[in-house]
């Protein structure tokens, strides 16, 4: 936890009892003001403030956590359990926290049992269960109190596994289990007072949250996964040849996905632009109160089965191969449903069936070889290829029509309110999203990464080992949604002036100047039709299509010294080649790096759709004894910044609103991150086998304060600060063992 903080009497039960007692009283848990000691710092500074950011500490934060096991039955039977409790309130950039503040609670519990019926036989189960409250999910200086939503959500894992011993050959397992959760979000206001909005060209959000759900609004996302797997082991050594490790595996896993809109926040999501009313985005989404009634949600999922084989074969003790083989079969899936839309004017009650997709079979082949050239032990050169194949999971469920379906329109606003009151109101339809306007290639190729792996690793004196590593992964046959209607087809010049405009604290958001594009728009012969495929992704302006590449190098030392010491350091460098998507987040709480990728239809050809951008990592961590068994321990992280560029909008006579990169994402690099935090710890010795450790731990040491998050729409917000790195901190912990 970074920038962690604690008040030395946080009454935990209450905080418990209020996780009972629903999200009433979260909300007013956000304002109450506990006493105690504070050890959080500020690092806010002119630059912030500046541009509308404050500084972000941790108003509160504390943990526990308890386990305990041992044997209940000596050599037979041993139970381990856990519970964890984790609280965290931190303040928002540009939030005043006496409004809002990020509020998050969660509580896990965990329980494992082992037995051994016989020698040969290992019987192992395991189960864990989460709550996570977090009553204002989204919350940023563009989000607020009313537009964040609430999220309540139950995660679940469980597992079990038997192991075999046949011989001093042959091992099995066998493992069965399941992964699910259970995660509902929900408006803090009422549609029906407080309509959704949000201004495209400030991104402010207003009235209930909307957009933080996705493309139709709040969803309910249950997601289920049970599956099998097991494999076998033989050892078989040879006379001349070395010896060969076989494996025989397989895989059943049925993967479903209830993940839709349920309607809390209404069928209408209203864009303004520049505070002017200008498109309308509507859904065929029914009243919530009848949902699982009128109108049901259907599932998402992919039956998946899988084979592998493998063999590890020692040829010597210098050289050791292994080379393996998977085939995968995938059927993606949606069960039936009905939908009984509020918005009738526009779509019709639909009764859907349920529908296999497609069918897949794909093999995969792996191999990897290790070389010590010299035979001393001391040197490892390694290569490995490998072959995996994209999981189709619950993405194509845009082609189901009984899933939420949506459509954008130019806003007449015939009545001059903001309000939509009919088909009056629509102009053209600009884009659509859903099953009513989407279909599917059913004969595209299944994407897949190749992977290449290069590394040499040396052992020097004492242990001491540095290693140089070399990673290439290779995207290809990537899939996207687009309209097949407009590929290729923005081809009409068309001349617009951009105010260049920042935010900035003492000019208000004052033009930064004014700069002429040519973009393109499409036809006024295809203005209104949308037809939407789910197909690989098209190429443009060099651009292959469905490709993405990304080239990682690595260099680690690592040592142990005499009483305890060592030093771990790491540098990492990334070269990305990938489909750089014309949008961005804004909330400070979902990711510091706010650019998204992926594929958009482009109006600006200047910026390439590919993008090459990089990042770096550097890292170093050490811990040494002291005298009096005082422990200190030190971490330093360095992170680059994240490439970016100005994303500019503009309103097109026929394709409507579009956005575009200003230019390459290469030109420009948010502040590197730098992260020091130290750690201090004594254990005592209280009683014959009971210990309890202090520790002292320091967050943030040099109380860099790097912007990590702004918004790169431009206009009055370009520029605004959205997430600033915590600020120095200090936190105490005790650790009691028995």
């Amino acid at each position: 936890g970074a920038g962690q903080d604690v008040a030395m009497n946080t009454p935990g039960a209450a905080i418990i009892s209020t996780i009972k007692s629903g999200g009433n009283t979260f909300k007013s848990l956000i304002n109450q003001t506990y006493e105690g000691k504070s050890f959080v710092g500020n690092n806010s500074d002119a630059d912030i403030t500046s541009r509308g950011g404050t500084a972000q500490p941790n108003l509160l934060f504390w943990e526990n956590h308890d386990d305990l096991g041992g044997p209940i039955k000596k050599d037979k039977l041993w139970f381990f359990v856990a519970f964890n409790h984790f609280h965290i309130d931190q303040q928002i950039s540009g939030v005043d926290p006496a409004v809002a503040t990020n509020l998050g609670v969660f509580h896990n519990w965990t329980t494992k049992e082992t037995y051994k019926p016989t020698q040969k036989d290992t019987v192992i189960g395991y189960y864990q269960y989460g709550l996570k409250a977090e009553p204002l999910r989204g919350l940023s200086n563009l989000v607020g109190p009313d537009s964040a939503l609430a999220e309540y959500a139950a995660s679940w894992m469980y597992n079990g596994k038997w192991e075999h011993v046949w011989s001093n050959r042959l091992f099995t397992e066998l493992n069965i289990g399941e992964f699910g959760y259970n995660f509902p979000e929900a408006p803090s206001v009422s549609y029906k007072t407080n309509p959704p909005r949000i201004d495209v060209a400030t991104g402010v959000q207003t009235g209930a949250g909307f957009v933080g759900g996705g493309t139709a609004g709040p969803f309910v996302d249950h997601p289920a996964k049970p599956q099998v797997y097991g494999d076998a082991t033989y050892y078989l050594p040879t006379k001349h040849a070395g010896s060969h490790d076989l494996k025989l595996g397989f895989e059943w896993i049925n993967e479903m996905w209830t993940n839709s809109s349920d309607g809390q926040s209404g069928p209408i999501l209203y864009l303004d632009n520049g505070g002017q009313p200008s498109e309308i985005r509507v859904t065929n989404l029914g009243d919530p109160s009848n949902l699982g009634g009128a109108w049901t949600v259907p599932i998402f999922g992919d039956h998946k089965q899988a084979l592998y084989a493998q063999d590890r074969w020692t040829a010597s003790s210098r050289i050791t191969a292994t080379l393996g083989l998977r085939y995968d079969r995938q059927q993606p899936f949606y069960t039936s449903s009905k939908t009984d839309p509020i918005l009738t004017e526009l779509y019709s009650p639909e009764s859907v069936p349920a529908l296999v997709l497609f069918t897949r079979n794909n093999f995969a082949p792996r191999l990897g070889v290790s070389f010590d050239p010299k035979g001393d032990g001391r040197t490892a050169v390694k290569a490995f290829y490998g072959r995996y194949y994209y999981n189709f999971s619950d993405v194509l469920n845009a082609v189901d029509p009984g899933g939420p379906s949506t459509a954008t329109y130019q806003f007449l606003n015939t009545e001059g309110d903001r309000l939509y009151h009919g088909v009056q109101d629509l102009g053209a339809l600009l884009s659509s999203t859903g099953g009513s306007s989407t279909t599917y290639n059913a004969n595209m190729p299944t994407p897949y990464t190749n992977e290449l792996d290069l590394s040499v690793q040396r052992q020097f004196w004492g242990e001491s080992s540095v290693r140089l590593a070399y990673v290439r992964k290779m995207e290809r046959d990537n899939f996207s949604t687009f309209n097949q209607d407009r590929v290729g087809q923005f081809t009409v010049p068309v001349n617009e002036t951009v105010t260049l405009a920042n935010y900035d604290g003492s000019k208000s958001g004052a033009s930064q100047g004014t700069q002429q594009f040519t973009v393109y728009d499409i036809p006024s012969s295809l203005k209104g039709k949308v037809q939407n495929i789910i197909d690989t992704t098209p190429g443009d302006m060099g651009d292959p299509g469905g490709a993405a590449n990304f080239d990682t190098i690595e260099l680690t030392f690592n040592k142990r010294f005499d009483r305890g010491l060592f030093l771990d350091s790491s540098f990492d460098w990334t070269r990305l080649n990938q489909q750089m998507l014309n949008s961005a987040s804004n909330s400070s709480t979902s990711q510091s790096n706010p650019v998204n990728t992926g594929y958009f239809q482009n109006v600006y050809p200047a910026v390439a759709n590919l993008q090459t951008t990089s990042e770096w990592e550097a890292h170093l961590s050490s811990h040494y004894q002291l005298p009096y068994a005082i422990g200190i321990g030190a971490n330093l992280d360095l992170q680059s910044g994240w490439n970016y560029a100005r994303l500019i909008n503009v309103s097109l006579p026929n394709s409507g609103t579009q956005t575009f990169w200003f230019q390459d994402l290469s030109n420009n690099r948010s502040q590197t991150v730098p992260y020091l935090s130290l750690r201090f710890d004594r254990p005592f010795n209280v009683w014959a086998d009971h210990r309890l450790t202090a520790m002292l731990d320091l967050f943030n040491v040099l109380n860099a304060n790097p912007i990590v998050n702004f918004n790169l729409t431009n206009g009055s917000n370009y520029n605004k600060v959205n997430g600033v790195l915590s600020p120095r901190t200090l936190q105490l912990g005790i650790r009691f063992e028995f």
